[in-house]
C-alpha cells in the first residue's frame, strides 16, 4: 500500500477520535489482563468453583489444581463440597469458602 498521509490530518483524526500513538511494550499483555478479569467475574457469578477453576482464575495466586486442593483441606476442609458429576466425583468451593482463603492468604 503506498500513498501519502497529511500529518495534519492524521492528526486532526487521532485527537477527533480521542486515540493516541503509543509503544507496543505499553499495550502488550491487556487483552490476555482484560480476558482474565473477564473471567474471574464470571466465575464469581457461580455459586461453587472446582479447583481447577480456582486455579485457572488464579484466585488464591499462581498456583495449581493440586495446590488449591491442598490449600482447601489445610485451611476449610469442612466447607467443601463433594459433587457427583456423572461417575466422577468431584469437590467444589463454596464463593464465600474462596474468599475466606483469599483472606487467610492476604491476596
Amino acid at each position: 500500500m503506498t500513498g501519502k498521509v497529511d500529518v495534519e490530518e492524521l492528526i486532526d483524526h487521532l485527537k477527533r477520535n480521542d486515540l493516541v500513538i503509543v509503544p507496543r511494550t505499553l499495550t502488550e499483555g491487556l487483552n490476555e489482563r482484560y480476558d482474565q478479569k473477564a473471567y474471574e467475574n464470571e466465575l464469581r457469578k457461580k455459586s461453587a468453583l472446582t479447583f481447577a477453576e480456582i486455579s485457572n482464575a488464579k484466585l488464591w495466586g499462581d498456583i495449581s489444581a493440586r495446590a488449591c486442593k491442598s490449600y482447601a483441606k489445610k485451611y476449610v476442609p469442612e466447607e467443601l463440597m463433594l459433587v457427583n458429576k456423572g461417575d466422577v466425583k468431584l469437590y467444589k468451593v463454596p464463593m464465600s469458602t474462596v474468599k475466606k482463603v483469599q483472606n487467610i492468604k492476604n491476596i
